[in-house]
């Protein structure tokens, strides 16, 4: 009884702990999705040659968000959203701990240095993408589909919207570090701006309205490249006015050997984590997009992705706010009380994983044939195949709500990012990928099954998790003050 009184209070604690932050980080990612869903709602409902301008989104939300995974593991680890195609892309990964730690232990010396090693790797990976995209966009854009007439047309964006890249991760970078300092409202009022500039600009360039040309497809990556410069400049004006954490160009530019080591060790199982992640990941577009009906299926892909990360909003922000809450205890030398709050907020996850799952079942049987899917003129393959998706999704919510909070929050917050890796990429690349490609270009079955095989993912994570959650191994203390000033 005492055992379950006091993991009832943990509960109680950590929902009132990370009210604040989740309410935030909800907020924000909830504004991008809803955005996102607009964006493709209004080509479709604009555009003339709706079904090919629709499935050209779903190309470039495909090849931009998929092909590009090996980019987006710097996404990841500075928690950056990242516009395309007139869409707000956000991802659900936290790696707070390092700067978590900067932030308790260490002055705003610290803390600019750290911050400066990162800006040079962003900035290294942004522009090796940046320059990838532009010289070889077809090369790129093959690998989500073989039609030519879609690459022909999509060549042009990925050109221009990869140098949004370079702008992006400097910003990122800073509203990552205010993040992890307890600020998370800058990032939801940057990128929210950002991202209804995109939006309007999106509108505007596309179709030609309010007196602009209509330019479409290059038009919207003329739109992201601008939303990009100013979010930027924003973050650039507030960086020098804000007087709780001051740039210290000295050593912003110059952050020393010491840090770049430190932040190395660190950071290294994370990057390599992602990378894997993002190549993997980018695997399953290219199986379906090789499949029968690949083209209303990448369709279905596109809309049932979206729906499903709007589903898991709260899952990010209790993610977002594990990574730090962990970060913390440990800093602070409270080691005792971070296996409570990690289960804890694992039960929460997995708790709003069940009642977000039940309502995306209902949602998708019940409202979603009558009047969603009519909104993207989606044709009765692509209603079929998203209907299929999103009951899958919406089933197996609770292990993803579960693993997405103890992988990222949990386990990599605790400094156990070794086994966090091993349990990520594991049951991606030995389960789900050889399952996926047997299913749907060997046996060429239907996505149903396809999509079932990728699933095979979250159960084995879930598994996996739960056994090194209850060891109490993953529990590390990595502080370092001696590498860091």
């Amino acid at each position: 009884m005492m055992c379950i009184g006091n993991i009832f209070g943990n509960f109680i604690k950590a929902i009132r702990i990370t009210t604040a932050y989740a309410i935030f980080t909800s907020v924000n990612r909830t504004l991008l999705q809803c955005c996102k869903l607009f964006s493709k709602w209004q080509s479709n409902r604009h555009s003339p040659k709706r079904f090919k301008c629709c499935h050209m989104i779903t190309i470039l939300h495909s090849a931009n968000f998929n092909a590009f995974k090996i980019f987006y593991f710097f996404n990841r680890f500075y928690r950056k959203d990242i516009s395309e195609s007139g869409f707000h892309v956000t991802d659900n990964m936290d790696a707070h701990f390092f700067l978590c730690f900067l932030f308790n232990q260490f002055s705003d010396r610290s803390i600019n240095r750290c911050m400066g090693f990162a800006m040079y790797a962003g900035l290294v990976i942004a522009a090796a993408m940046a320059a990838v995209l532009f010289l070889f966009p077809h090369q790129v854009l093959l690998l989500v589909t073989d039609n030519r007439t879609l690459v022909e047309m999509g060549a042009p964006y990925l050109r221009i919207v990869g140098i949004s890249y370079i702008f992006n991760a400097v910003s990122s970078v800073y509203v990552s570090m205010q993040r992890s300092a307890e600020n998370p409202a800058l990032g939801m009022k940057v990128f929210a701006a950002s991202m209804l500039l995109n939006t309007f600009l999106n509108y505007c360039l596309i179709f030609g309205n309010f007196g602009a040309p209509a330019l479409g497809i290059t038009g919207a990556a003329i739109a992201t490249l601008t939303a990009r410069i100013v979010e930027f400049l924003i973050v650039l004006v507030y960086a020098l006015l804000c007087r709780r954490i001051p740039l210290r160009p000295r050593l912003l530019l110059r952050p020393g050997r010491d840090t770049a080591r430190s932040f190395a060790k660190y950071a290294t199982p994370v990057l390599f984590n992602e990378t894997m992640w993002g190549l993997g990941t980018a695997i399953f577009p290219t199986i379906m997009g090789h499949m029968a009906g690949s083209t209303e299926i990448l369709a279905a892909y596109t809309i049932a992705g979206n729906v499903e990360k709007l589903c898991m909003v709260v899952a990010f922000g209790i993610s977002g706010t594990a990574s730090i809450i962990i970060g913390r205890e440990i800093g602070a030398g409270r080691s005792d009380t971070v296996y409570q709050v990690g289960l804890a907020l694992n039960t929460l996850a997995a708790a709003g994983g069940t009642i977000l799952g039940a309502g995306l079942l209902a949602f998708t049987h019940l409202s979603a044939p009558a009047w969603f899917f009519p909104l993207f003129h989606l044709s009765p393959a692509a209603c079929s195949a998203a209907t299929i998706m999103m009951t899958v999704q919406a089933c197996i919510m609770p292990m993803r709500d579960f693993n997405n909070c103890n992988i990222v929050g949990v386990l990599r917050g605790g400094g156990d990012v070794k086994v966090a890796t091993m349990i990520d990429l594991c049951p991606l690349w030995l389960c789900a990928i050889p399952l996926a490609a047997l299913a749907g270009l060997v046996l060429q079955l239907n996505i149903l099954w396809v999509y079932l095989a990728m699933s095979t993912e979250q159960l084995v994570k879930c598994i996996a998790g739960v056994v090194r959650l209850r060891t109490g191994k993953w529990i590390h203390d990595l502080t370092r003050p001696q590498t860091i000033e």
